[in-house]
């Protein structure tokens, strides 16, 4: 602190000691401290250091900010060593941490830590004894109050929030309105909008607003008010199916199913039960029937393909061929029930009977005509190109449907018995020959890459495949079983029966039939639980473990391979 000099004059044995040291006591050599310095004594902690006579804080003392010899311009304070711009508003500057009118401040006059005397007062920077005309003494200050905003039309009226002093009365600035004791913008104020006390309620989803003196709301990201109520941005543009993406877009109703609104855009939220969306087109909706469309059999792009049609969601070849029971028995004349039988997409009837040729029956005529001779066991349709494949020993070859153009396939290796066509879908051997062998392995073979892939094995006779839709049975001889052989090569039991099963036969969805040539015996097994069921034990079969030959012909009748005719049963 900076102190005015008196000069004074001593009497004998009296020094002059100047007022700008504070004064030590000789007895106890203590000094009196400030918070900018203290005299010579004792300087020790913290940021202290002595400065010529005095011990400083050279962390705060503008006069010795950092280091003795450095001082911070007028205005500016010390903090933590260093000097900082002031943050006041002008006229005020920064003493001591205050801000401060050097004009006005009994204090700081004229300069920080400058006082006037105690019944002075500061007046435009110069101690005084008294105010200015016009002006009064409030404490210590001379303050002009006509435009005091602390002391407005005399010392200690305060002015309130926000209001200034005008000729000694407190009043709002211009723009601004007194509402609730302080001066409000009543075109931006949220608690008084427009009007004093007029509040602007909260909305659901949205940042309240008063623009112009009218409440409002800005809508949070992706909401919206889509019904003009004051319930603010009620609506969820993302997920509202009656205002997707924008308020009025609704969604438009999903055949077979239902819609959705995701992420702003309308879609299909789901399908009905055996429908789904197989061309990812929102306008025909859920247009694929699961159990009945061919290309989409029980589920999306799952094509039957030719020759295949789709049932209950499964696919099923095509031999609904109605065999009139009263043209039946037809002579078969190789006397020998041993072999395999198959429907092409005409209706015709094929016969291999083992060492006797293939036979074709007429579908139209119930002719019997025999196209190609020592072909045995193992026949079936391929509706895929149309032609037979046969088997002979352990050769699968391929020839028309009336016999001609016999092709050597593939030398499979061992006697091959009963064979079938995969479905499309029935794992990676659509359209595959499967082939039951007499070793027990069930066996594929892709007619367009000519290779053997063994699926399964039974490791004892197996003597008939035949598929139902999706599901392949096994005539498993030796087990006295029909087994089901899934893609993956897994076995399971569909029926256990008394006798050695060696021929198959399918009504879809249905039952299975198996004949036991051994005991002249047909059964009936329904499907899923397989429970055997005797159909007949009253038809000449030629016993073995070769395909005893059994055919469904699609619509109401069993055909029945015997050592002397073809027989015909309506379960």
């Amino acid at each position: 602190m900076k102190y005015r000099v008196l000069l004074l004059s001593c009497f004998g044995g009296l020094v002059a000691c100047s007022l700008a040291n504070s004064p030590t006591d000789p007895e106890t050599s203590t000094s009196t401290s400030s918070s900018s310095g203290t005299s010579s004594g004792a300087c020790t902690g913290g940021d202290n250091k002595q400065c010529g006579d005095d011990c400083v804080d050279l962390a705060i003392n503008p006069d010795h900010c950092g280091d003795c010899d450095v001082a911070c311009a007028q205005g500016e304070t010390c903090n933590q060593g260093q000097c900082e711009g002031s943050s006041c508003t002008s006229p005020e500057v920064s003493c001591l941490g205050e801000c401060v009118d050097l004009l006005t401040h009994h204090d700081h006059c004229g300069g920080c830590e400058q006082p006037c005397a105690g019944d002075e007062v500061c007046v435009n920077g110069a101690c005084s004894a008294d105010c200015p005309e016009g002006w009064e003494k409030c404490g210590p200050d001379c303050v002009d109050i006509q435009a005091d905003i602390n002391h407005c039309g005399g010392c200690d009226k305060p002015c309130g929030e926000g209001e200034e002093c005008a000729s000694g009365v407190c009043q709002c600035p211009q723009g601004t309105e007194a509402c609730a004791n302080s001066c409000v913008d009543t075109t931006t104020d949220l608690a008084h909008c427009g009007k004093c006390d007029n509040l602007c309620p909260d909305g659901a989803n949205a940042t309240t607003t008063c623009v112009m003196g009218t409440c409002g709301q800005q809508c949070n990201k992706d909401y919206e008010d889509c019904n003009m109520f004051p319930d603010g941005c009620e609506t969820n543009l993302t997920s509202d199916l009656k205002h997707c993406g924008k308020c009025g877009n609704p969604c438009p109703s999903v055949t077979n199913g239902t819609p959705e609104c995701k992420a702003s855009a309308c879609g299909i939220g789901s399908c009905n039960k055996g429908f789904d969306d197989c061309d990812n087109q929102l306008a025909n909706g859920c247009e694929a029937n699961l159990n009945t469309d061919d290309k989409n059999c029980g589920q999306c792009k799952y094509d039957c393909g030719v020759g295949n049609f789709c049932s209950s969601g499964q696919c099923k070849t095509i031999t609904s061929c109605d065999w009139n029971k009263s043209l039946f028995p037809i002579t078969w004349p190789p006397s020998n029930s041993v072999g395999d039988m198959t429907i092409d997409t005409n209706c015709n009837l094929y016969i291999v009977s083992d060492g006797a040729g293939v036979y074709r029956a007429n579908h139209n005529t119930k002719t019997l005509t025999k196209i190609h001779d020592s072909i045995n066991r193992g026949v079936a349709f391929n509706p895929n190109d149309g032609l037979l494949y046969v088997a002979s020993g352990g050769t699968l070859s391929s020839m028309t449907t009336n016999g001609a153009n016999v092709t050597p396939v593939l030398n499979v290796g061992s006697n091959l018995n009963g064979m079938a066509i995969a479905p499309a879908g029935w794992g990676s051997y659509g359209g595959h020959i499967i082939v039951a062998r007499y070793n027990g392995e069930i066996v594929a073979v892709d007619p367009n890459n000519p290779a053997v892939k063994v699926i399964g094995s039974t490791q004892q006779y197996t003597s008939d495949v035949e598929f139902g839709g999706q599901v392949l049975y096994v005539a498993a001889y030796t087990q006295k079983k029909v087994l089901i052989l899934s893609p993956s090569g897994t076995f399971t039991t569909f029926a256990s029966m008394s006798c050695s099963v060696d021929g198959l036969a399918v009504q879809p969805g249905v039952r299975v039939f198996g004949a036991c040539g051994s005991n002249n015996e047909i059964y009936s097994m329904p499907i899923p639980n397989g429970t055997p069921t005797l159909l007949t034990n009253n038809v000449a079969l030629n016993g073995g473990w070769a395909p005893a030959g059994l055919i469904w012909d699609g619509t109401d009748n069993l055909i029945a391979l015997t050592d002397t005719q073809l027989a015909v049963f309506s379960p």
